[in-house]
């Protein structure tokens, strides 16, 4: 048997960068799927293609699988559907994951007949189950039709302990990854901390009702295996939070997770890393901690200077000096990227004119803030923005009036979904909002990289 899965190009604005980074999700799936088929005694041959890396053209002449997987996201979603109908075509079997089913699998299912399933949150138990030929009304985690009739099975989390490392040997064109001097992603961590405890904000379309961790040894395991393999020294670690607090194995006592990485980190094992932290938990004290384990550069999602605003977005950050964490991350030399949202729930001229003049402030005075990621939210399916949108009569119909259906469709038109939050829930027009958005981006070029995350088109 042979398994394809394709992550298309990004075409939706909002991307969070240009630069390729290898699907490391889709490797973690193959990784698994590979062990399951072996303690079965059975083969399988797997193929992963990013269309970062190649295009569309030449991803057509490669299709040649049994089973074709799409990793869709709100911004290749209609890149998944164009090749998974022309793999249909060609005699495949289709199966949809990633972020953007979560929400939308029954929808994707019934718009879509080319589609035979879709997965819903964790993917290794159920990709496997379904490809050695399981009974779909037991695979977890799957949604699937079954006398024309579609079926949303229980969805359960695995134990990512029990995973498999996994390598990079199934992408095609992985050359191409290392042309930039980009660190690489790695996940030890599943979920938000924050919205565990306090409820997701209000962007936010994570699903995680909990939070799971690499065993510590198991995080230096794969960085080694990656390390050795492939020469990798910097890494991106793509959880929310790395500053979260879990058991420690041994005494069962809480303790920071880079506290527990620290202590059991190899002495020959020289890596760095990036990751992603809120405001609010930086301390002096907790730098000194990730300068340790090896973070040299750390992303700050900040979004707004307004405690209002903070607020109405369910921001953590609200009574947080900023400048004090700021001076605390200059102090200890701590490369920084600072993201900022214009355009949050409650945003009128003079809070937005307030963000900007805080970024100039910043620009002026923190040179170790190396990035500037400038955003306006976008309403994506799951969010609770969207579905302010979506209980909205009067924007509902405004939106439906262009040929959509809010309520049925699993293909979005974001900007105009954007233009209509910003509408509703701001106090601002979209004019000024998009001459104070562009006077932000000016100010942040003009004496670092800005990045557009999140960036749908305000006019």
């Amino acid at each position: 048997m042979k398994l394809q899965l394709i992550t298309p190009k990004h075409t939706e604005k909002g991307c969070p960068t240009n630069v390729a980074r290898p699907p490391i999700g889709l490797e973690v799936l193959s990784a698994s799927v590979e062990q399951r088929f072996r303690q079965k005694g059975l083969n399988i041959e797997i193929e992963i293609i990013d269309g970062e890396l190649i295009d569309e053209y030449d991803i057509k002449k490669m299709i040649n699988a049994d089973v074709v997987g799409f990793s869709s996201l709100f911004s290749n979603h209609k890149g998944c559907l164009k090749l998974a109908e022309y793999a249909k075509d060609k005699g495949a079997k289709i199966v949809f994951g990633g972020p953007n089913t979560t929400f939308l699998a029954e929808r994707i299912l019934k718009n879509n007949t080319f589609i035979d399933w879709v997965v819903r949150g964790d993917g290794e138990d159920a990709l496997a189950r379904l490809l050695m030929g399981d009974a779909p009304e037991d695979i977890p985690n799957l949604v699937y039709r079954f006398k024309s009739k579609i079926h949303t099975n229980k969805n359960v989390d695995i134990d990512v302990n029990l995973e498999p490392l996994f390598s990079l040997e199934h992408l095609i064109s992985k050359e191409k990854y290392f042309e930039s001097d980009e660190p690489h992603p790695i996940c030890c961590i599943r979920g938000c901390a924050k919205a565990c405890k306090m409820g997701r904000c209000i962007y936010c379309v994570s699903t995680a009702t909990g939070l799971r961790t690499l065993n510590p040894e198991r995080v230096w395991a794969q960085i080694r295996e990656l390390n050795q393999q492939y020469g990798i020294h910097s890494f991106f670690e793509a959880g929310d939070s790395f500053l979260v607090e879990i058991p420690n194995p041994k005494t069962r006592q809480m303790e920071l997770y880079p506290k527990l990485l620290l202590d059991s980190k190899p002495p020959d094992l020289d890596v760095s890393f990036r990751i992603y932290e809120r405001a609010d938990a930086i301390t002096k004290e907790r730098l000194v901690l990730l300068k340790s384990v090896g973070v040299n550069k750390i992303f700050i999602g900040f979004e707004h200077c307004d405690p209002k605003i903070q607020k109405a977005a369910n921001r953590l950050a609200v009574g947080v000096d900023i400048w004090k964490v700021l001076d605390v991350l200059k102090e200890a030399e701590m490369d920084t990227i600072l993201a900022l949202m214009f355009g949050l729930p409650g945003e009128t001229l003079e809070t937005a004119t307030g963000n900007l003049n805080f970024l100039k402030k910043v620009v002026k005075e923190y040179d170790n803030i190396k990035t500037y990621y400038l955003s306006i939210p976008v309403p994506l399916p799951g969010s609770t923005l969207f579905s302010r949108i979506e209980s909205d009569e009067g924007l509902v119909k405004e939106y439906n009036k262009h040929g959509y259906d809010i309520n049925k469709d699993d293909v979005f038109d974001y900007n105009l979904l954007t233009q209509l939050s910003i509408s509703k829930f701001c106090h601002v027009s979209l004019a000024d909002l998009n001459a104070v958005l562009q006077e932000a981006r000016s100010t942040a070029q003009n004496s670092r990289t800005v990045s557009n995350f999140g960036d749908a088109r305000l006019l």
